[in-house]
């Protein structure tokens, strides 16, 4: 992005495994230079042997490390010796942000106290990811968040374990929130000409992303309980039904209007039901009314529901694979090399930027 109004932006970014790398990697995408400083006495980040069951491993590198470390320029170094030390202080004179993720024992360890960059650095913004406001030296990776601020509780079904949600989604909140805080210090130094130290707790992270399920939880004082796919408050929405040839529908009613055309369209007497033209009714009576949707859905392939549906501007979605979505938006995937190996990466930034003339 030659034309970026980031392009002319310096950040450094010393952070480890996803959070971190992934904030400076939305920067990267925006045309930001980003020299990432990976650990020598490890042979880099952990993330590079996180390898999958069948993943090629080549060069030290893995798809995970690379998903949040392309567009940068990558070196490892130990900042335990003075050289490497005394180098990464040059390197922060003319930078724009610096972002982080180890504790206060690291930092002293490194020489690298936060308070102490401040002082000797006063325009220089510094984001960092910590764990806990009142322990910031507790280790916790995205699955320790997940399981303590209540989201393994709400994922998977009624009377079923916990279930952790397949992607580190507490790292993924957490990247967006330090990078909202990083353009809002950018802004602040625009205005002001100082610096910003910019704060990102997962705990809080795990938290703030929960929205409507934390409000019912403190307003009504309980835990909510899992559903499945299937949303608290509307119905049919996120429900299943199996059809024909063993695939599935998903259904995302959020209003009446659309029920009706539902109703409509799929021409059974039982949707009319009295217990279902109303909203609340149908999470009341939701197993009744998932009953006979899958009764009515399964003589017919998911596809040709959907496009039917469709037609009638009724929410809902054939559930597919990754790879099958990728295939449908290509434009967000793109080939990059890290470590002279090739990888296709899919954009950890989505917005669509147009200057006005």
């Amino acid at each position: 992005m030659k034309h970026s109004p980031l392009s002319d932006l310096k950040i450094i970014d010393l952070s480890s495994v996803l959070a971190g790398p992934m904030t400076a990697n939305m920067f990267s995408e925006l045309g930001a230079q980003v020299l990432r400083i990976e650990n020598a006495k490890t042979r880099g980040d952990s993330t590079r042997t996180w390898l999958r069951e069948g993943e090629q491993y080549d060069e030290h590198v893995s798809s995970y490390h690379a998903s949040v470390n392309y567009n940068k320029s990558i070196v490892q170094k130990d900042l335990s010796l003075p050289n490497d030390h005394q180098w990464l202080m040059q390197e922060l004179k003319d930078a724009d942000v610096l972002i982080g993720n180890f504790g206060p024992i690291v930092q002293e360890k490194l020489n690298l106290r936060l308070a102490d960059i401040r002082k000797t650095h006063p325009n220089l913004i510094i984001g960092w990811i910590s764990t806990y406001p009142n322990n910031r030296n507790r280790p916790a990776y995205d699955a320790v968040l997940q399981a303590e601020t209540g989201w393994m509780s709400i994922n998977g079904e009624e009377g079923k374990p916990p279930l952790k949600l397949p992607v580190a989604i507490i790292d993924v909140f957490a990247s967006h929130q330090l990078r909202a805080g990083i353009l809002t210090a950018l802004l602040h130094k625009q205005r002001s000409q100082k610096g910003s130290l910019v704060e990102v707790f997962l705990v809080e992270a795990g938290l703030a992303a929960q929205v409507n399920q934390s409000s019912y939880a403190l307003n009504q004082n309980v835990n909510p309980f899992p559903l499945g796919s299937a949303h608290p408050n509307i119905c049919p929405y996120g429900d299943l039904v199996e059809c024909k040839e063993g695939d599935y529908l998903l259904f995302a009613v959020g209003t009446n209007a659309q029920y009706l055309r539902l109703a409509k369209t799929l021409d059974d007497q039982r949707l009319w039901a009295d217990t279902f033209l109303t909203n609340p009714q149908r999470v009341i009576h939701r197993t009744t009314l998932i009953k006979i949707l899958q009764d009515i859905c399964r003589p017919y392939s998911a596809l040709s529901l959907h496009n039917k549906l469709t037609a009638a501007n009724i929410p809902c979605a054939q559930v597919g694979g990754i790879l099958d979505a990728f295939n449908q938006q290509p434009q967000m995937a793109h080939e990059t090399i890290i470590d002279n190996t090739s990888f296709l990466i899919g954009k950890t930034t989505c917005f669509h930027f147009d200057s006005n003339p």
